[in-house]
């Protein structure tokens, strides 16, 4: 009866495989990320802020149909980590901004 059990020699290549990949995709993320202007790049991140902010309005309003202690933590919790995401936006974004200088 044939053994599905990997070999050492084949996890070890396999590991390999995985982690090469990994640091291909690392490097080009990396090289894309640089060579983007930073205008570019900011104009990203307010969009992702502004898209979790969209998605965080209808978590909040579909929560607050459900009754109980747990939907009411979940909702205090999402409140304030919106309210942290877009702080830390805002400060990012206003401390790269050139005319803010």
């Amino acid at each position: 009866m044939p053994s599905h059990m990997p070999t050492i020699a084949a996890q070890r290549i396999l590991r390999a495989i995985v982690d090469e990949r990994r640091r291909a995709l690392s490097r080009e993320l990396h090289g894309q990320h640089h060579r983007r202007p930073i205008e570019d790049r900011l104009a990203e991140l307010k969009h992702q802020a502004d898209a979790y902010r969209e998605q965080a309005i209808v978590l909040n309003a579909k929560l607050s149909a459900m009754h109980g202690e747990p939907f009411e933590a979940m909702r205090t919790k999402l409140v304030q980590s919106s309210a942290q995401i877009d702080h830390g936006v805002a400060g990012i974004i206003s401390a790269n901004d050139p005319t803010d200088n």
